[in-house]
């Protein structure tokens, strides 16, 4: 309150000693005139010097937006940044799946591969289990037939 009292005495002063300049201007009184326009001076300069911290602080503000919008203006590019790098991750998360089905594809050929290996190796097992089998019972024959025909020493 008290600095909105200030203010209306400068602005009375200031009018007073605009309008008393031009009235002892017109009765051809320049010294008067003169003493008013300066004094007029010296309020709108009093003024000014009673308005610069506010002015500072009005610049040291514009300042801080000023940076602020900058720092703004990063974090916008970070983030987009950030997002391009998502979708690079993402896309290669994808690429390195196809990569894995691939795998997991060609392992399960394998696997099959090895059991139909496995089962043709049990079959020739088998096989030759039986052929072994045989060919004894062919050698106990041939030597029974051998014995008989009294060759058995052979």
């Amino acid at each position: 309150m008290r600095v909105h009292f200030r203010v209306n005495i400068y602005y009375l002063f200031l009018y007073t000693s605009f309008f008393a300049s031009l009235y002892f201007a017109r009765d051809s009184h320049l010294v008067i005139a003169f003493a008013s326009v300066l004094f007029f001076a010296g309020v709108v300069l009093i003024s000014r010097i009673r308005a610069y911290p506010m002015i500072k602080t009005a610049k040291e503000l514009a300042k801080t937006i000023k940076s602020l919008e900058e720092s703004v203006y990063q974090i916008a590019l970070g983030e987009q940044l950030i997002s391009e790098s998502v979708t690079e991750i993402v896309a290669g998360s994808k690429n390195q799946f196809e990569k894995i089905e691939e795998i997991s594809r060609f392992m399960t050929e394998m696997s099959a591969s090895s059991q139909q290996t496995s089962n043709v190796a049990s079959k020739i097992a088998e096989s030759a289990s039986k052929t072994n089998v045989s060919a004894q019972e062919a050698g106990q024959v041939s030597e029974e037939s051998l014995g008989k025909l009294g060759l058995s020493n052979f």
